[in-house]
This record gives structure tokens, sequence and C-alpha cells, in this order.
């Protein structure tokens, strides 16, 4: 089990960008891969890159049905992919739900003297956020492994090199954004799924939001839980002053309007000017932050890279939305 050690005071670290020839590997911290077609087909568009792949000792290991290995196996992939010197970025294959149980098995001081891009979405967020506040290292959120096909994402390829490889700044843009409120404010991108974002509430691997921007996707799930999840961290007070500046959300993928509770589907019919847009305003009516939506990233077969603890510009006073990072994210 990794120490407790105070790094609030000290800078954040960025990996080296990652270019052709590097050697990368894949590992799976949470739920085991279902689907081993597409798995080798994420591999394939990895290697096309130009990079040396390889995965972990226990990538393909299924443990409980659900897990990809014990709690103790795969923080030992995370720790040893970390160690080792010849390797220089960290994908995940999948999501799930237990990357938490890992948290506590991570040696976050090794991890700090080794920063190296790790990227990963959905349970991934689980990672990224809890090696931020604990190694203080710039992570990504961006796309799983099983989900990376060359010929269905070209733009997830491109933002991906844009952000991880050539040290860009300007986000690539797919879809039309939305704007829910107005507002210009800085500060350093946080967040990645939202119920794993929420569930490190309380625990020392929940970040500092101070002059943050947090960004947000949901999938396959109800507003009840989105709704109930954004008023946990309401409650937090993670958006009182000084706090979170403004907010990001994503592709809210199959998250149906209305409660998984079956008598409450039967009995009440939702109104027409009941939508995710709508409930999310009027949870943040008091607040006089910018928030902007359908941008792209999610459970999606295009999602964009965004890296944690990066300041960022976000702008939607003007006609045309800005967001942008103010520095890269990799050296």
């Amino acid at each position: 089990m990794s120490p407790i050690i105070s790094l609030k005071n000290q800078p954040i670290l960025k990996p080296r960008r990652l270019k052709k020839g590097d050697k990368v590997i894949v590992v799976s911290p949470s739920q085991p891969i279902t689907n081993p077609k597409y798995f080798k087909r994420g591999l394939k568009t990895l290697e096309s890159l130009g990079f040396r792949v390889e995965t972990s000792k226990h990538v393909n290991t299924v443990y409980g049905m659900y897990k990809a290995g014990t709690p103790a196996e795969r923080a030992a992939d995370l720790n040893e992919a970390f160690a080792r010197k010849d390797i220089k970025g960290i994908f995940m294959s999948v999501g799930g739900f237990l990357a938490n149980q890992v948290l506590p098995l991570l040696d976050y001081k090794l991890i700090r003297h080794n920063p190296k891009v790790l990227i990963g979405f959905s349970d991934g967020t689980t990672l990224l956020n809890a090696i931020y506040r604990r190694s203080r290292i710039v992570t990504f959120h961006g796309f799983n492994i099983e989900h990376f096909f060359m010929k269905a994402n070209s733009y997830t390829i491109k933002s991906f090199q844009n952000i991880c490889s050539e040290g860009g700044t300007t986000f690539l843009r797919r879809s039309k954004w939305q704007i829910l409120k107005s507002g210009h404010v800085h500060g350093k991108l946080l967040g990645g799924n939202l119920v794993s974002f929420a569930n490190l509430l309380g625990t020392r691997y929940f970040p500092d939001i101070s002059n943050s921007i947090l960004f947000f996707e949901e999938h396959d799930d109800f507003s009840e839980d989105v709704e109930g999840a954004l008023t946990r961290l309401i409650n937090a007070g993670i958006f009182a002053e000084g706090g979170a500046q403004g907010i990001i959300f994503g592709k809210m993928i199959n998250v149906t309007v209305g409660s998984a509770d079956k008598e409450i589907q039967q009995k009440f019919t939702r109104p027409k000017f009941f939508t995710l847009n709508t409930i999310i305003k009027e949870l943040f009516k008091p607040y006089k932050i910018p928030i902007i939506t359908n941008v792209d990233f999610g459970d999606i077969y295009y999602p964009m890279t965004i890296p944690l603890g990066i300041q960022a510009e976000l702008d939607t006073t003007r006609s045309e939305i800005t967001f942008r990072l103010l520095e890269p994210a990799v050296r």
C-alpha cells in the first residue's frame, strides 16, 4: 500500500509526448475484455500509429466474473507499467466499475517519478483523477482500446495525436457544441465519467477542484441518477466561490430522461419540457458559471482526448464557443 504523501504544493508534472517508435502498454484495471475481436482491432490501430504495442500480464484475466484480476494483480500491472523505463504510454483496455479497488495499492511516489501518458475513459476516470491527485501528474481522458477503431474514428486518432503527440492546445471539433449558460472562465480541467467522479467524493483520491473547469459524460443510465450525482457534487460545495468555474458536458449516450424505478415509469408521463438540458439548467440556476454540452467525448466511437490538470479557457459569451488549453499537456 502506498503511503499518504502530501504533494498539494508540488508542481504538476507533464509526461513526455508520444512519438512513433515508442513502446506502449495496454492494461485492464477494471473489467475483463469482453470482445477479443474489437480489442485486437484496437491493438492494430495503436500499431498503425507507429507504436510498439505490448499487453500487461493480466490484461486478459477474468476474476470473479466482472474483474480483470484481483485488485493486487491489476495494481501490479499498473505499477510495473509506470516503473518500466522502456514504456512511454499506458492505455486502458475497457471500463467497468471497480478500478477503485486498485487505488490503495498503487505506488504514487513511483508514478510521480515516472510520468507517462495514461489514457482511458468511463471507469478509467477513477484512476485518472486519483493519480492526478496523489501523484500530481497530467492524465488523459479519451478512449479505451476495445472501442478504438481506425476505420470508424479518424477524428479520435487526430484528437489523440494533437494532444498527446503534437502538444496542441486547440480541441478539434466534430459536433455542434451547445451553450446552456453563458460566461468566460479559466481553470484546470478535471472530470470524466460523472458517476465515477462523484464516487471519489470523501476519499483521499478526490482532486482539488479549486479554480477548475469540470467535464462530464455519462452513458447507459437515467436522468434521475445523473441529477443525483450532480446534486452530490453541489451538496459537497465544489461549486462554491473559488471552486469549479464551469462545466463541459459530453455526449450523454443512452441516458433516458426518467427513472429506473419501474413504478415511476408506469405511473407518471414525462412532460415535454423535461429534458436533460432543462434539468441541468435548473440545477445550476443559482451558479454564475458557463456550461456547454454536446462536446465530442463520452461512450462514443469518436471521443476526443482531454487532459486532466491542464489550465484551459471556456468562453461562451461570443457567437463562437471557445474551449481551449492555455498550455500543452505534454513536454
